[in-house]
């Protein structure tokens, strides 16, 4: 399975463009988070995401390095299991890029 995107707003700010929306997990979670690209926003290339956990329980963060969104659990911070159903679980970002 795969990361459902659910648009809210996007649009042109001067240079810059902006996507904001929902990221829904999938039934099994990968150990380092799930790769997003550009192209799952509209975008060529992403400059930050601003992740805002909407679940209690988990807390969404943005791995600029690798491009992918990871989850944590909310006590404690460490990741959730590898393989684990997250298929309940959103996050919404406010992405920028180009």
């Amino acid at each position: 399975m795969a990361l459902t995107f659910t648009k809210y707003a996007s649009g042109v700010h001067g240079d810059q463009r902006y996507w904001q929306g929902l990221i829904t997990f999938d039934s099994s979670y990968p150990t380092g988070g799930e790769a997003v690209a550009a192209a799952n926003f509209q975008m060529n290339s992403i400059e930050c995401i601003s992740v805002t956990p909407v679940n209690l329980g988990q807390i969404g963060h943005w791995d600029q390095v690798n491009s992918k969104v990871k989850l944590s659990a909310n006590a404690g911070g460490a990741e959730v299991a590898n393989e684990s159903d997250q298929s309940g679980t959103s996050v919404s970002v406010d992405v920028h890029g180009v």
